[in-house]
């Protein structure tokens, strides 16, 4: 199966209010955050994710991924580490469509040649929007998807209600 999502912003307290999730502690989120993703994705699952991983700071990123399940595909956000991941953007096909997987909406180069975006970067701002040429964006972030990845059977289904809007 494969997933999608971004801005988990790992040991990110400040993030908590930024975006105002609902927890007490970054403890609390950390804990939350991986039970989510291991509930939902398991070992032999892919995961793409979009950027914004964890924090900068004392724990590096490899401790959060020895805890999660799944083969994980870092495209790189505004708020990870250099070691994690080099890759801005990625072109990937499902569902007969050619799909664009950015972390920053804003970054998203013509759109004329895609048939979708799943981006990142904008928490609680929007989940879905139309972009120009009527491509349709979707935001994978953890804020709008209850703090776990998104199955791409989810995905589909929304982009299938979006053309129809």
């Amino acid at each position: 199966m494969k997933f999608f999502t971004s801005d988990m912003h790992f040991n990110h307290t400040n993030v908590i209010t930024y975006c105002l999730r609902n927890f007490r502690t970054v403890d609390e989120m950390n804990e939350a955050l991986i039970k989510n993703w291991n509930d939902v994705v398991k070992e032999d699952d892919t995961v793409f994710h979009l950027g914004d991983f964890c924090f900068r700071g004392e724990v590096r990123p490899e401790e959060w991924i020895k805890k999660l399940n799944g083969r994980i595909v870092f495209i790189k956000g505004n708020h990870d580490d250099r070691s994690l991941s080099i890759i801005r953007s990625i072109e990937v096909k499902f569902a007969n469509m050619k799909v664009l997987l950015i972390h920053d909406p804003d970054h998203a180069p013509l759109l004329s040649d895609y048939h979708l975006v799943l981006c990142g970067h904008v928490h609680r701002n929007w989940k879905f929007k139309i972009g120009m040429g009527g491509v349709p964006f979707i935001n994978v972030g953890v804020d709008v998807w209850n703090y776990r990845p998104v199955k791409i059977d989810e995905v589909i289904d929304l982009t299938n209600k979006l053309k129809r809007i």
